[in-house]
C-alpha cells in the first residue's frame, strides 16, 4: 500500500507503507514523525489494477492473441493489431460502466484487492 503524504512545503508525495497494522508503523515515534514532518497523510492504493478499466481490457485482447499462437513478433503485432480492433464498443462501456461497483466492493473490502 503507497501512502500519500502532502509536506509542509505543501507538496505531495508518495511512500510506500508495507503494512499499516505492523507496530513499527504505528508506533509513537512513527506518528509523532509523520506529524512533524507531514500536514496530511492520506492512503493510496499503488496502481490497483481493479479501478482501471484498461487492465481488464488488455488482459481480454491478451488472452485472444495468445489463442492465436503467434509464431514470431511480426504475428504477435499483427493479431493484437486485430484482436484490438475488434473490441465491441459495448465492451468498453460495460467496462467503464463496472468500475462503480467495483469501486464499491474494494470499499467493502477495505482496499485489498478484488476478485474481478
Amino acid at each position: 500500500m503507497s501512502t500519500l503524504f502532502r509536506n509542509k512545503e505543501n507538496t505531495w508525495q508518495t511512500m510506500e507503507v508495507p503494512t499499516r497494522q505492523d507496530p513499527k508503523h504505528t508506533s509513537c515515534i512513527a506518528k509523532k514523525f509523520l506529524n512533524e514532518t507531514f500536514l496530511e497523510v492520506l492512503d493510496w492504493p499503488s496502481n490497483n489494477p481493479d479501478l482501471n478499466p484498461i487492465e481488464n481490457l488488455w488482459s481480454i485482447v491478451k488472452h485472444n492473441v495468445e489463442k492465436r499462437i503467434p509464431s514470431n513478433i511480426s504475428e504477435l503485432n499483427q493479431y493484437l493489431v486485430e484482436e484490438w480492433e475488434k473490441i465491441p464498443n459495448s465492451m468498453l462501456s460495460n467496462l467503464v460502466s463496472s468500475m462503480n461497483h467495483c469501486c464499491q466492493m474494494i470499499i467493502d473490502g477495505n482496499g485489498e484487492r478484488i476478485n474481478y
